[in-house]
């Protein structure tokens, strides 16, 4: 991977309505605005979140900001490979007076919507796999949904009825089965124990930008008591590397391939690196 020239583009509206979009170079400034980014991400049902501060809005692009459940977007990378690292709702935004400059930062929230909005009621007769059930969950949602490899399904004899809110239902039908979910850039993924969505394993080496030495890390998981080993490292940013992702890390220190359970991204388009700090488990 080519770890420079960094590009970003952040765009903000209410969906299907004319919001801005900022980043692009190619303008006759050839300057994109200032912005900051920290994002926080992992494998459990809690909703990611992040914070983003951009410099020197005008007031049509802050009245647009102030509109209800407002979409953000951010893509970031180098030079025209730039993934979607995050997208949300607007939860909060500020504007003040930071030296020469107005700074307004932005909180959101990822998949806001679907997980406040989406109340069911689902009445299933006959013989129903959960999976159909979890299918009619991310229908209702508005989500795609995506199984780990060893994902198994009870099956509800008697059918099936349910009324409530989606992930409320999620949560409980995941249960029976053995599994957990969690919604990733507007994808639900099903998982089985350590499994990972995706074994595509991305390599991490000094190379291909990994930074700072592997810190042996002991954590415990959501809903268990039982204490854990993995791994905290650090790189250069990567937004093709997401959540239930492998990665092959090749160090001093470890050399395999993990499962990435938590992630956080941080970066500021005016100086310093764009690092992501990630958690990651034996696959």
């Amino acid at each position: 991977m080519k770890n420079f020239d960094r590009q970003y583009r952040l765009t903000i509206g209410r969906t299907k309505t004319k919001g801005f979009e900022l980043g692009d170079t190619s303008n006759s400034a050839g300057i994109a605005p200032h912005i900051s980014f920290s994002l926080e991400k992992s494998d459990t049902s809690t909703a990611n979140t992040g914070k983003i501060t951009v410099y020197n809005l005008n007031p049509e692009q802050l009245n647009i900001l102030s509109q209800t459940d407002c979409h953000i977007a951010l893509r970031a990378g180098y030079g025209a490979n730039m993934p979607l690292i995050a997208t949300g709702t607007i939860t909060y935004a500020s504007t003040s007076l930071e030296s020469a400059d107005h700074a307004t930062e932005i909180e959101f929230t990822e998949n806001l919507t679907a997980l406040r909005d989406t109340y069911v009621a689902i009445g299933l007769s006959g013989s129903i796999s959960a999976k159909r059930v979890i299918e009619y969950f991310a229908t209702e949602m508005g989500v795609a949904v995506t199984y780990s490899r060893s994902a198994s399904f009870v099956q509800f004899r008697n059918g099936y009825s349910f009324v409530g809110s989606a992930q409320t239902g999620l949560s409980k039908v995941c249960k029976l089965c053995g599994l957990t979910w969690t919604l990733q850039n507007g994808v639900l993924q099903i998982r089985a124990g350590n499994d990972a969505i995706s074994y595509k394993a991305y390599l991490l080496s000094a190379e291909t930008g990994l930074v700072e030495i592997p810190k042996r890390i002991t954590f415990t998981q959501t809903g268990s008591s039982e204490k854990q080993k993995g791994w905290e490292i650090s790189y250069l940013l990567n937004g093709a590397i997401r959540i239930n992702d492998c990665v092959n890390i090749q160090s001093k220190a470890i050399n395999g391939v993990f499962r990435v359970m938590k992630l956080s991204i941080s970066g500021d388009s005016f100086s310093g690196d764009w690092l992501c700090t990630a958690q990651v488990v034996e696959a």
